[in-house]
């Protein structure tokens, strides 16, 4: 990702190409499965680019953090979200990011 205004909080961050990238988590428990809501946060448009109207299509930071939020999610620790992310996602935010159960 690059921002030709990256001292500026809020600047317009980008791929390679516009605004075509995504960021991929993988997570591997081995112990098992496990149970997963859906497995993509966020969705491209038609012209194949990230949709910007999804919560995390536009903003790197927001992605970032619901990356991270699926990270606590994903060991069990959900309930430490509102610790490390202060005021960052709504409940209603956490419905739409958090793909695991």
């Amino acid at each position: 990702m690059t921002s030709p205004d990256s001292d500026t909080a809020g600047g317009p961050w980008t791929s390679d190409r516009g605004t075509a990238g995504s960021t991929y988590m993988f997570g591997y428990d081995p112990a098992g499965a496990h149970a997963a809501k859906d497995f993509q946060i966020g969705h491209f448009n038609d012209g194949q680019t990230a949709d910007d109207t999804f919560l995390t299509g536009g903003s790197a930071e927001l992605a970032a953090g619901s990356m991270f939020a699926n990270y606590l999610a994903f060991n069990g620790k959900s309930n430490l979200i509102e610790t490390y992310l202060p005021r960052v996602f709504t409940t209603a935010d956490l419905d739409l990011i958090l793909k695991f159960t």
